[in-house]
């Protein structure tokens, strides 16, 4: 452990955002000029500025000097990952002479971070980036993979502890942070009594507490999306919350044996707080993932779920971890262009990237919040902010996705119209929705009920039922359901989308598996089925076509959506006829998404036959 002063935080915001522009006091101080001129010169192509924090005491007023260095010339250097903090209470600081004003959060880390008699080398944005000048701050942003990766050592700071304010004390973190160091060390330590974090007792009540603020209730830096790359891109790293210090190493390590489900003498206690050590494990073993290489799709959408002040940076922030070549719109960081205009090229980039329709997946989950953005381009701005099993529905599509194969060869013929905020698809036309059944509607921090989702199935079972006219529900064993086999096989794949699902598939669903469905339907037997049919029926709702195809899609669907399978999109997707027509236009597809769908007996190329009718669609 590393003891520093103790000094008092202050609530953060995001670092890249409106925050860095100058405030009025500052800009009256200054006489309108920023206090760039006593840094010495600006920046150029490959160059950044540095910051020589000067030595001094707990009470001493902060005194830098600036330098301006080529990243192409080895200079030993720190950077500072944090967020940036309220401006209500602003501090100022010396550099070369010049007065500048800081958030009280970067002031309070200045000074824990300062070393009594020698410099310290550091690069952090609010003060190496001249935040006057947009040009320089867009060729800064573009360059934060190489500032962070070619620094020797990052400091995360998480802002100070107070204990008044908090509810628990410095020896409380200190405890949390003995638990991630004994659970990563385990190996070659192994654990020989319970620790204090997992007891219960007044001592260990007290460090859950802290645990859990750590790392995602009250401390912002984890919600932040700018601190994904600053945490992923350096060789090395360090969490510093108020005088404590932790390996980002030892946190990495920690998540890594928790997830393996090493045989802990202590795994009771582990499972009563599962859902604590989830808290720490989300996020942790989300950062081991980016760093060994994601699809930019995956990437974006993975973080999706943090905050940034310009949502832009939604985008921009996440750069550094893909290669120059990967989003060709967001090659340059360009905040001249509105977030619509930008989500939107991305969103063809990632199309054209994928070569097929996997990023219109989940758009009715990913409600838009971004004004004049195609109801197809991914709205990055839209922020899911609650943790557990079901709040990452996008993944769910995602890894249903790739398990069929509704278009069945055909490539994706992508044309873009009216200078790409629109294109256009080919595909087949397969059905409209006849009947909408009310979905079975459940919060993600809200456990299941299994017996309102027996309920759920019996009501989509029944719709089926009035709509065929069956006297007994024994009928469906025996009529033959559209896209062949039996009304009765057809339902209960439906009701699991024909898949067996953990987190991830295992496998399709075979004959033998109907027994499962039926177990659990009339006696309550979760089984191996549990989890398919609450990834299914669960906020989903069910339908019946004209032509007598089932299906689930989102919760929005309404009688007359047109079902489509485009060339290109390996699930069927749910239209909105956008724009009316009549006589001869009426073959003009002008459609909105509505979200992509299951619809049982189209999913593996059947749609798509020799003879099918290509048509276009225009998406708006």
């Amino acid at each position: 452990m590393c003891s520093l002063p103790v000094i008092h935080s202050t609530p953060s915001v995001q670092p890249g955002s409106d925050a860095g522009v100058p405030s009025n006091q500052q800009r009256a101080s200054m006489g309108g000029h920023g206090p760039f001129e006593g840094f010495g010169k600006s920046t150029k192509g490959h160059e950044i500025r540095l910051l020589h924090l000067l030595p001094g005491n707990q009470d001493d007023d902060i005194k830098c000097t600036s330098q301006v260095v080529s990243l192409d010339v080895y200079e030993e250097y720190e950077t500072l990952s944090y967020v940036w903090g309220s401006r209500a209470e602003e501090k100022s600081v010396e550099i070369s002479g010049h007065t500048f004003l800081v958030t009280q959060n970067l002031h309070d880390a200045l000074k824990y971070l300062r070393r009594p008699t020698a410099p310290r080398t550091i690069w952090v944005d609010q003060l190496c980036i001249n935040q006057w000048d947009n040009d320089e701050k867009a060729r800064q942003v573009a360059m934060m993979r190489d500032i962070y990766k070619r620094c020797s050592h990052c400091l995360i700071w998480l802002g100070e502890i107070s204990e008044t304010a908090d509810g628990f004390s410095v020896r409380d973190v200190e405890t949390a942070f003995d638990f991630v160091r004994a659970v990563a060390a385990i190996n070659t330590s192994p654990i020989q009594e319970l620790p204090k974090l997992l007891a219960e007792t007044v001592e260990g009540q007290g460090a859950r507490k802290a645990f859990q603020a750590f790392v995602m209730h009250g401390n912002p830096w984890w919600s932040r999306v700018w601190t994904v790359q600053e945490a992923l891109l350096p060789i090395s790293a360090e969490l510093i919350w108020g005088p404590l210090c932790l390996s980002w190493e030892d946190v990495e390590f920690a998540a890594v044996q928790l997830c393996r489900h090493f045989p802990f003498p202590f795994h009771k206690e582990l499972e009563r707080h599962g859902e604590l050590i989830g808290l720490f494990l989300y996020p942790v073993r989300g950062l081991s993932i980016s760093s060994n290489g994601e699809e930019p799709l995956d990437l974006l959408m993975r973080w999706r779920y943090r905050e940034a002040t310009d949502p832009r940076d939604k985008v921009y922030a996440l750069l550094g971890l893909l290669t120059s070549n990967a989003l060709a719109s967001a090659r340059y960081c360009n905040y001249d262009i509105s977030p619509a205009a930008l989500f939107t090229r991305v969103t063809l980039d990632l199309i054209r990237q994928e070569k097929g329709l996997r990023p219109l997946l989940g758009s009715a989950e990913l409600r838009h919040v971004t004004p004049e953005l195609p109801t197809w381009a991914i709205d990055f701005a839209c922020s899911n902010r609650v943790h557990g099993m079901r709040q990452c529905k996008w993944w769910n599509h995602s890894h249903r996705y790739k398990q069929f194969a509704a278009c069945g060869k055909v490539g994706l013929p992508m044309a873009l119209w009216n200078e790409g905020e629109r294109f256009s698809l080919s595909g087949v036309l397969v059905d409209k929705i006849l009947e909408v059944n009310e979905a079975f509607m459940v919060d993600a921090s809200e456990a299941i009920d299994d017996g309102k989702l027996r309920d759920a199935i019996y009501g989509c079972h029944e719709l089926v039922g009035r709509h065929n006219g069956w006297l007994t529900a024994s009928q469906g064993e025996h009529e033959a359901y559209i896209a062949g086999g039996s009304w009765s096989n057809a339902l209960w794949r439906t009701m699991i989308g024909d898949l067996i699902m953990l987190e991830a598939p295992l496998r399709r669903a075979q004959a033998y598996d109907e027994e499962d469905f039926y177990a659990f339907l009339e006696e309550g037997d979760r089984g191996r089925l549990y989890e398919s049919l609450c990834g299914m029926v669960v906020n989903h709702a069910f339908f019946i076509t004209e032509r007598g195809y089932v299906g689930f899609g989102p919760t929005d669907a309404q009688i007359g959506d047109q079902i489509w399978v485009f060339y290109g999109g390996q699930v069927p997707f749910i239209m909105k006829r956008c724009v009316e027509h009549s006589g001869a236009d009426d073959e003009r597809h002008e459609l909105c998404l509505i979200g992509d769908v299951y619809v049982h007996g189209i999913m593996d190329g059947q749609a798509v036959q020799p003879g099918s009718q290509t048509r276009v669609a225009f998406i708006n």
